[in-house]
């Protein structure tokens, strides 16, 4: 099994010291924890949204689903300083592909631009730079990323002021914290903004303008799909559930939105 890095981003310094209660020391991009992984699919929603930009965390064995439009160029950013060797499409007729490159403070930055001609195409690419291969699968269903990129295990933290920092703790070792999780509907105002768990507690953290007086209710759903009560407390912007569950399910009104664990 290829062992692969992957940047966990995490949780305030306050908030990990009321859940753990115990002393905490940030970690350096030199310490991050690393998970295991096996060949995978990510779609838009494994991303982190920074303004226009989805920034995927990258695994040399990951396909990566980009969601483009007609009529508009999605940019496809690398590392500063790969050099590109080879880019490729299975379906070179109704998608436009180009390239390009600027400097940047962290060194040149090299781009690939695509775009679909008509909606309802889809189509595979293939980037080769001198560092790594990316596998992307392209689907123009009229909904744009308009910018892409990846983060790697030798990332800056301060890239990602809106993510909160990766601390170190006893109670989160020796396998971390795990992002494993794909929310079903990221559209909603109260929609979640990430889920992640410590192997014995599920987070569940909650858009940053959502009150305490506006909340969903939180089930487990079975393995019918059917709903379970489970205990769970709302703390400092997160759902806390003691336990770890396959799925979850958050109901407000008519809206529903499901937490999938995936493996």
């Amino acid at each position: 099994m290829l062992k692969h890095g992957f940047i966990f981003f995490t949780i305030m310094l306050s908030l990990i010291c009321s859940f753990a209660q115990c002393s905490m020391v940030l970690l350096s991009p030199s310490d991050i924890q690393y998970s295991t992984k096996k060949s995978m699919v990510l779609d838009y929603d494994d991303a982190i949204k920074t303004g226009n930009v989805f920034i995927y965390p990258f695994f040399d064995n990951a396909t990566y689903k980009i969601h483009l439009r007609p009529g508009y160029i999605t940019d496809i950013m690398l590392k500063p300083d790969e050099v590109l060797n080879y880019v490729g499409g299975g379906d070179s007729y109704r998608w436009k592909i180009d390239t390009a490159s600027n400097n940047t403070r962290q060194g040149l930055l090299t781009h690939v631009f695509i775009k679909p001609l008509i909606e309802g195409i889809s189509t595979n690419l293939v980037i080769v730079s001198d560092k790594r291969t990316y596998h992307l699968e392209l689907i123009s269903d009229g909904t744009l990323s308009s910018m892409v990129s990846w983060r790697y295990d030798s990332i800056s933290l301060s890239m990602y002021t809106s993510s909160p920092p990766l601390l170190k703790s006893p109670a989160l070792m020796p396998l971390g914290i795990l992002f494993n999780y794909r929310i079903s509907n990221t559209k909603l105002p109260w929609s979640p903004s990430f889920v992640f768990n410590d192997l014995s507690k599920t987070y569940i953290k909650m858009n940053d303008t959502i009150s305490a007086t506006y909340l969903p209710s939180l089930y487990i759903l079975d393995g019918s799909n059917n709903l379970v009560l489970v205990s769970y407390r709302f703390q400092s912007g997160y759902f806390i559930v003691d336990s770890v569950n396959d799925k979850y399910m958050l109901i407000l009104g008519s809206d529903k939105v499901i937490i999938k664990r995936m493996d």
